[in-house]
């Protein structure tokens, strides 16, 4: 199942969109997604359901056409590429609105779509299928789609209760795309630390794509750091926990690597709908590199040992980076390390920035990294 956001933020759009594909029964067949070694080891011990394989819901169709889908792959696949092959020949932009609003009902049961599409005067939110609305106090308009609609929902309602906005003082479009990491870091964190949203069959990794410059684009060069705070009683204990995954693409391919000193390093590759690429292939990439331009910092709180909340910060790193690696290697003998080092500003800044979530009154002590 899935779980799709369309926002828009004044003007600017953003479309949101995890990247599990699910279905139902068991599988043996070994999976890795960005968080776990093996997605169906975990699905067949808790669901009647597997991964078959990792597919992109939030596509590019065109520099002016973004488009996310949630249901049936198939009809999704089939949508879509009739969008695509229209755009290919020539034909204008409103053609994508057109084959959106002209479903047919046999269809909208078994598939559901969210679109932005930008045109020579403005920009079009479209949706059609089954979708659901919800107010906001942070956005201008909020469609979901999916299994986990509810879930990113609640994610949201959690967002506007605390005190955690991006700048004002942003321009909408760069808003938008923040507020995009935020709600994809509270899912990366959530997942890693509860796998609370694999439990509607949606989660992997969660994209973010705008218009930026008036050109669609999906936000990359992410790194998310995975923060745990335990609560006993009036006291809390944070703590920053050695596992990382960054976020990037090459080409229309979203690549995460995971690295962790709890398992092995992990590199996942994601296509997007319209790839060549089948579920099993082997597809030729570079190394990610640990280099990134945003930080995304999630913290799930626990009290006890029951997730009580989860947030996440968002910080642009051109210049400096809060956390750093540093990979080297031998041939004879082959000898592989890599080695990760925390600016003792950035615990202290995620010390304080917690702090005042919780309450500036909370007895908050760090455990550094675990």
């Amino acid at each position: 199942m899935t779980a799709i956001i369309g926002l828009t933020i004044g003007d600017a759009p953003a479309l949101l969109g995890d990247v599990l594909v699910t279905s139902s029964g068991p599988s043996d067949t070994k999976l890795r997604i960005p968080t776990l070694e093996n997605a169906n080891e975990y699905f067949g011990s808790t669901l009647y359901a597997h991964v078959p394989t990792l597919r992109q819901k939030v596509n590019i169709l065109s520099n002016k056409v973004i488009v996310s889908w949630s249901g049936s792959y198939l009809h999704a696949h089939s949508l879509l590429t009739e969008i695509s092959d229209a755009l290919t020949r020539g034909e204008g932009v409103e053609t994508a609105c057109n084959i959106i609003r002209n479903m047919p009902e046999s269809e909208k049961a078994k598939l559901s779509v969210i679109a932005f599409v930008r045109g020579p005067i403005k920009t079009t939110f479209i949706y059609n299928g089954a979708t659901n609305h919800f107010d906001s106090t942070i956005f201008s308009n909020l469609v979901g789609a999916g299994s986990g609609a509810q879930d990113m929902a609640s994610l949201i309602r959690r967002l506007e209760r605390s005190p955690l906005r991006v700048h004002e003082d942003l321009p909408d479009v760069s808003k938008a795309a923040m507020y995009g990491m935020l709600l994809g870091a509270q899912v990366a964190g959530l997942e890693y630390l509860t796998k609370e949203n694999l439990l509607m069959s949606w989660g992997g990794i969660v994209e973010t794509a705008v218009f930026n410059g008036g050109v669609a684009t999906k936000v990359g060069e992410i790194l998310y750091a995975f923060w745990e705070c335990r609560k006993r009683g009036d006291e809390a204990v944070l703590q920053l926990l050695p596992t990382f995954i960054k976020q990037e693409y090459q080409g229309d391919l979203l690549v995460t690597r995971t690295v962790s000193e709890k398992e092995g390093p992990r590199v996942v590759v994601i296509p997007p709908l319209l790839s060549q690429h089948k579920a099993g292939d082997r597809i030729g990439i570079r190394a990610p590199r640990l280099s990134y331009d945003w930080l995304c910092s999630c913290v799930v709180v626990h009290d006890e040992d029951r997730p009580i909340d989860v947030f996440a910060q968002v910080g642009r790193n051109l210049d400096t980076h809060p956390v750093s690696f540093v990979e080297s290697q031998s041939i004879f003998p082959y000898k592989y390390s890599l080695t990760a080092s925390v600016q003792k500003g950035y615990v202290e800044q995620m010390f304080e920035f917690v702090r005042d979530v919780l309450a500036p009154e909370a007895k908050l002590s760090s455990a550094g990294t675990s």
